[in-house]
Parts: structure tokens; C-alpha cells; sequence
């Protein structure tokens, strides 16, 4: 099995995007419950009360992202994609990382739904 490098670099960049939007919008696939030690999928609601670890369902939702991306961008043609310019992949980071300092700044999660 060969593994095509081209789709390597989308699937980083879909991965942090769809990561860092679902830690924006606070809706984790899935939630961890340390206190009592239960998982629960992200619409379920828990007892309040309890402390919730959202990370593993930004994680999942991220990976979902990223590989529907990736696969998408996989049944485009080698010659319509060997024309585009990675020169401004190194924009994605950068947005994010601005985003993800929003939200630490601002404690979003304090005040966003869910």
C-alpha cells in the first residue's frame, strides 16, 4: 500500500481546523466525567455539578473533519491538484493559533453553550 504524500498536508490542515472550530463552538462528540468517572456522547446532559474534559470529542471531531476533507480531496485529479500553491498553507496555523488565544483569553467556554 502507498501512501499518497499529497494528501498528508490537507489532512493536518483540516484536522487543526475542524479542531479548533469545535473548540470554539464547544460541542464535544464526546465528554469525560472524571468525577464520577463516566463518558457520555456530547448531547447527552449530565448532573451539573460535575467536571467535564471536552478534549476527546474536539479530538474526535477534528479527525472526522479531516478525514472527510482528505478523502474528498482525494478524488480530485493529480493534474488539477499538482497546480495548486502550498505557499499559503502556512496561514492555517496561524489562524488558529489566533483563534485558540481567543478563546483562552476570553474564557469562551465559560460562556458558550453546551
Amino acid at each position: 500500500m502507498k501512501v499518497d504524500l499529497r494528501l498528508i498536508p490537507i489532512f493536518s490542515l483540516a484536522f487543526m481546523i475542524g479542531y479548533q472550530i469545535d473548540d470554539y463552538v464547544n460541542q464535544p462528540l464526546i465528554k469525560y466525567y472524571p468525577n464520577i468517572g463516566a463518558w457520555s456522547w456530547g448531547w447527552v446532559k449530565v448532573p451539573t455539578g460535575h467536571n467535564t474534559i471536552g478534549w476527546f470529542g474536539w479530538i474526535c471531531w477534528g479527525l472526522i473533519t479531516a478525514l472527510i476533507v482528505t478523502g474528498l480531496y482525494a478524488l480530485i485529479p493529480r493534474s488539477v491538484t499538482e497546480k495548486i500553491s502550498w505557499s499559503w498553507s502556512w496561514v492555517v496555523p496561524i489562524l488558529t493559533a489566533c483563534l485558540a488565544l481567543y478563546v483562552v483569553i476570553t474564557n469562551w467556554w465559560l460562556h458558550a453553550p453546551g
